[in-house]
């Protein structure tokens, strides 16, 4: 391949060399020098590959619009530390790897783009650098990796995000047992009015079901229960919501479930009681009423470790919900310089603010629970977060499966979770069974009023959970695949230890691997009946239950077939053995 380097930086020199090539795998060292610290404009590294047999991109925030575009409107991936991740994939129809590339880079702000030309029919491909401005520096490396192999696209994703822990220094923070088991979140079912008996008889219905944790969500810090930002930044319990911190924190802990507390880390509000200590200490307003703390300056990360710090010991809490972390951005206003921050580097600061709170935080308690949220899921601060959740999209089953899936295939030795799972009061079983079979591998978090959901609702969420926590292991970090993820994945399975778990989600064949000792096949399509491709499962029992864990039927499958329909009701499943 010819690569292109397009420099904006007067006097800037730039070079492009191969490390590696192994097995279709390349390694290219990219290396740009300026005669002076400058910040530097956007510089490109260009090339091009044949658009042959390439039908989809795939992106780790990818909103389920993956179809090629033209060069002069490419598909983008954008990248920095606090949001998204620099890895962007070019995939067949039949759901083959094309080109898949990474970048060693995961903390400055960079894109990957790529487009077809109308004239040769070849894939521009380009990784811009230094898409938001960044610090004066007089040299900067990188090395980019293009895997053009020709093997399933899920197996390129995986071998990148090995590629960023062996090789890139990224290891991914331990990830404690309850992290991967189902959760309780406050969020959608009482918003900002939460007070202690309606958590705590949620507490005691969401363990009796098989959760293990209550994420206690915005509102307890505030009276004001407008959705707004403006009294963030003290920290305090109101004390008509939860009151006594500590007398709520063990009133759970005696249910059996532990507790996250939710704090939105980048806002300050004006209405605060701190605003004025750090007004001068801002990267922008994102609103009149609340502002972003500028993590540059030490005096700011103190301020934040010492809150969490105290909490944590004085409340023993068990972990948090650090929200908004990818507002930390440069905003038009941002000052250039100031002699106080012990760095002039936006990703430096961040970096140093999530290593400041984990350290801090693992050594009171080693097995804190910390929640990062979809965009900030890239391989630099999962150093520090444990959780990794679906963004906000409630009573979206299509976004919380793409978000799951998407999280799945880049965050081996991380706990993935849904976002927060909801549905009317009034819906069906069948329905209501989606929200979860449509984040079938991931843990889901539960936001619904439980002592308010019908009976039928109430049987089918046991069932699940059950299933979910009998299968935890094959769910959540078995070997994932999803077909077709230019449609939203239609359908998904994972496999360990002899065990196939699949959820399909469109009305089609559904095509899995051999049949060993166990097969799941859940049916999130939206209609009654099923149809398996299933080699070596002729002459097994297959047991098929309804929604809500009944058994409808036990039937041995045909032994002259690998094609299998079967009569599997809405929200069902079929378990093969």
């Amino acid at each position: 391949m010819e690569y292109k380097i397009n420099l904006t930086t007067n006097e800037a020199t730039a070079d492009v060399q191969e490390l590696s090539c192994d097995n279709g795998v390349h390694v290219l060292a990219f290396g740009v020098r300026f005669p002076a610290p400058v910040s530097p404009a956007e510089i490109r590294l260009t090339w091009d590959i044949p658009t042959v047999d390439i039908y989809s991109t795939w992106t780790p925030l990818d909103g389920g619009q993956p179809s090629l575009r033209p060069n002069w409107s490419p598909h983008k991936t954008d990248s920095r530390l606090a949001s998204g991740a620099p890895l962007h994939a070019l995939i067949s129809l039949s759901g083959h790897n094309r080109l898949a590339i990474a970048v060693s880079d995961a903390n400055t702000p960079l894109s990957i783009t790529t487009g077809v030309r109308e004239d040769t029919a070849d894939m521009t491909c380009e990784v811009r650098f230094f898409t938001n401005p960044v610090a004066m520096m007089d040299a900067y490396t990188a090395r980019i990796r293009l895997d053009l192999r020709d093997i399933p696209y899920e197996d390129a994703l995986r071998d990148a995000e090995t590629w960023w822990q062996t090789d890139c220094g990224y290891l991914p923070a331990p990830t404690p047992e309850v992290a991967l088991r189902p959760m309780y979140s406050s969020w959608y079912s009482y918003h900002q009015s939460v007070t202690p008996e309606p958590l705590l008889r949620e507490c005691r219905m969401a363990r009796a079901l098989g959760m293990d944790c209550i994420i206690v969500d915005d509102g307890w810090q505030t009276n004001d229960v407008n959705r707004g930002y403006a009294f963030c930044g003290d920290w305090e319990p109101t004390a008509q919501k939860l009151g006594d911190m500590r007398a709520f924190v063990d009133a759970v802990h005696a249910t059996g479930m532990k507790m996250i507390l939710w704090y939105a880390v980048a806002l300050i509000g004006t209405k605060s009681k701190r605003f004025s200590e750090f007004e001068t200490m801002l990267l922008g307003y994102s609103r009149p009423t609340y502002a972003v703390l500028d993590p540059r300056y030490p005096a700011v990360r103190n301020y934040l470790c010492d809150i969490y710090v105290k909490a944590l010991v004085d409340w023993d809490l068990d972990g948090f919900k650090l929200d908004f972390i990818d507002s930390f951005a440069l905003f038009p206003d941002t000052p250039v310089y100031d002699e106080r921050r012990d760095t002039q580097i936006l990703e430096k600061g961040v970096s140093l603010l999530l290593e400041e709170i984990s350290s801090r935080l693992r050594a009171v308690k080693p097995d804190i629970l910390l929640e990062f949220r979809q965009s900030y899921v890239g391989p630099t601060v999962r150093k520090y977060g444990n959780m990794l959740r679906v963004a906000d999209c409630p009573n979206d089953a299509f976004r919380n499966r793409v978000g799951s899936i998407n999280l799945r295939l880049l965050s081996a030795g991380s706990a993935v979770h849904s976002d927060m799972l909801m549905w009317h009061r009034s819906e069906s079983a069948q329905v209501a069974a989606r929200q979860l079979i449509h984040c079938l591998f991931c843990v889901p978090q539960i936001s619904v009023r439980l002592a308010e959901i019908s009976a039928e609702q109430m049987n089918m969420l046991r069932f699940y959970l059950s299933f979910r926590n009998t299968h935890r292991d094959v769910l959540v970090s078995g070997l994932l695949y999803a077909p077709h993820p230019e449609l939203g994945y239609s359908m998904a399975y994972a496999q360990k230890d002899g065990v196939t778990v699949a959820a399909v989600y469109t009305d089609t064949v559904a095509r899995l691997p051999q049949h060993r000792q166990k097969t799941c096949v859940v049916n999130g399509s939206g209609r009654d009946g099923l149809t398996l491709s299933l080699p070596h499962a002729a002459g097994a029992k297959c047991t098929v239950y309804t929604c809500t864990g009944e058994t409808a039927n036990t039937i041995s499958l045909p032994t002259d077939t690998t094609l299998f329909s079967l009569t599997v009701p809405d929200s069902g499943m079929a378990v093969i053995e």
